[in-house]
C-alpha cells in the first residue's frame, strides 16, 4: 500500500524504517510540500481503496499464541479483536 502511494504521489522511499502512521504522514507531507496533493482527504480516500486487501492477520494471530493475558498497545486498530474472532470461530 505504502509503495503504491509513494509511486502515485512521486515520493521517494524512506531511508529509515518507519511504522505505518509515521510513513503515511511522511508521504503526505512530502506530497503536500511538492504540490502533488492539496488536502489530506485525497490521500485518505486512496487508502480506503486498500482496505479490502488488508486481511492478513497472521502477526496478530501469533500475538494471541503468546503465553500472556493482556496486550497493551499504543496504536489500537481493532485487528487484534478481528484476530480473536478468527481464532474463536475455527
Amino acid at each position: 500500500m505504502l509503495e503504491e502511494l509513494r509511486e502515485k504521489y512521486d515520493v521517494e522511499a524512506a531511508t529509515t524504517c518507519n511504522n505505518l502512521p509515521l510513513e503515511f504522514e511522511r508521504i503526505y507531507l512530502d506530497a503536500l510540500n511538492r504540490n502533488r496533493i492539496s488536502k489530506t482527504y485525497e490521500l485518505k480516500s486512496d487508502v480506503v481503496h486498500f482496505l479490502p486487501r488488508v486481511k492478513e492477520l497472521s502477526l496478530h494471530q501469533e500475538f494471541l499464541m503468546l503465553p500472556i493475558n493482556d496486550i497493551l498497545t499504543t496504536n489500537y486498530d481493532y485487528y487484534i479483536e478481528k484476530a480473536i474472532e478468527n481464532v474463536s470461530t475455527k
